[in-house]
């Protein structure tokens, strides 16, 4: 068995990460006439600089995350995704701008950084749909990343090109279900529904791709799901409490009120982290 490569701070970065691209792509979606959805882009930010906290904590030689932006390497997922995570900085925070109002700004912005706030203001409203598509982009760029920065490295559990798109529908549920603990508006309900059935779907094609890979043992990367050491694990924590509980909950009650509404909320966000979490861990076995 191989020794890990990667520990728990990538699956905290990549859940982060696609939980940040999914408010970004709802911030770009939803109206955002709620306080909460005036925020995501927000959001959206400080939740992925938690999860780029926790990326720095397992770089081996810190000092050099600068070599990232020295050099743009198109066949690199690395390099694109560095690049990725820079613009979304200025993109996001320029598009919140965007979403708040002039007395809310001089509310919370000290004195000193006013004007330049007020201005850029300004700027971000002319340049607002610029700035909502450049969003949007990013958003899907950052979702789809976090899958291919896996699926590029080669290990066998890793070796599928659905891991892109089943990290970006993750993300999006998963940034959906944070926005579902605020709001409990119909038309979230619908995409929250949609986008757990397209993650079921993806989570079956991602092992059905794994059985047409061999190992040389004659084994199968899919055997670590399908009656390996990772089955229980997964099927319940991702499949059966990730997906298939909250799908059953707002079916019964749309959209699902109180209590039930954050274990649907909660159960979403378990099966989100397990699913990058045990990927993360199988493809180092």
């Amino acid at each position: 068995m191989n020794s890990p490569i990667w520990n728990w701070e990538i699956a905290v970065y990549l859940f982060l990460g696609g939980m940040s691209a999914g408010l970004m792509i709802l911030s770009c979606i939803r109206s955002g006439h709620s306080s909460p959805e005036r925020l995501l882009p927000f959001l959206s930010v400080l939740i992925l600089s938690v999860g780029m906290a926790a990326l720095f904590m397992d770089l081996a030689f810190k000092t050099h995350v600068y070599r990232f932006y020295l050099a743009f390497q198109w066949k690199s997922p690395m390099s694109w995704g560095s690049w990725i995570l820079l613009g979304i900085y200025p993109a996001a925070l320029l598009f919140g701008l965007t979403r708040v109002e002039e007395a809310e700004i001089a509310r919370l912005t000290p004195a000193p950084l006013l004007g330049t706030i007020h201005s850029a203001r300004r700027w971000a409203i002319s340049q607002e749909r610029v700035l909502k598509q450049t969003n949007l982009f990013l958003g899907i760029a950052l979702g789809v990343y976090t899958g291919i920065l896996l699926s590029s490295l080669g290990r066998p559990a890793w070796n599928s090109a659905v891991l892109g798109p089943l990290f970006l529908v993750s993300g999006f549920s998963a940034g959906a279900a944070i926005l579902t603990l605020f709001t409990e508006e119909n038309n979230l309900h619908r995409w929250e529904m949609h986008a757990i059935s397209a993650e079921f779907a993806l989570i079956l094609l991602y092992i059905f791709g794994l059985t047409r890979i061999g190992n040389p043992d004659g084994s199968t990367p899919a055997d670590l799901f399908l009656g390996g050491r990772f089955t229980a694990i997964f099927w319940v924590f991702t499949v059966m409490i990730g997906l298939c509980l909250p799908f059953v909950l707002g079916r019964i009650l749309r959209p699902p009120v109180g209590n039930y509404r954050f274990l649907g909320a909660s159960f979403v966000l378990i099966g989100s982290f397990s699913l990058r979490w045990i990927i993360v861990t199988a493809g180092q076995s």
